[in-house]
């Protein structure tokens, strides 16, 4: 696709298309056939084939979406490596200090040494 910008955009259209154009042919079929023949149904079908690769040409051989959006929410919500600073007040009880996967090793190491 192209990207995280547009890709929403796309698909929908992409899945719109094929509906209908399935609505299209069902309905459009039986009058092509009457007043064109077999060959006059071969050429409307690849009319919109050309039509489609005519408008493909026209994309962008290297599309660049741009810089994806800051959201705070997502990055609020991740869980860091590193320990979140306290401050001790006198009216809050004294909670447990968070360690590092690194502090917790070098305890186990002592631990075992």
């Amino acid at each position: 696709t192209f990207g995280h910008k547009y890709g929403g955009t796309i698909y929908g259209f992409l899945f719109t298309s094929d509906i209908i154009n399935n609505l299209l042919v069902g309905t459009l079929s039986r009058t092509l056939l009457y007043y064109g023949g077999w060959n006059g149904f071969f050429l409307c079908l690849a009319g919109f084939g050309l039509l489609a690769f005519t408008i493909t040409c026209f994309f962008p051989v290297a599309p660049c979406p741009g810089p994806r959006p800051h959201r705070t929410e997502v990055e609020a919500a991740l869980i860091t490596s590193e320990p979140i600073p306290q401050e001790h007040s006198q009216h809050s009880p004294s909670l447990p200090q968070s360690q590092t996967i690194e502090s917790i090793m070098q305890e186990d190491s002592k631990v075992l040494a």
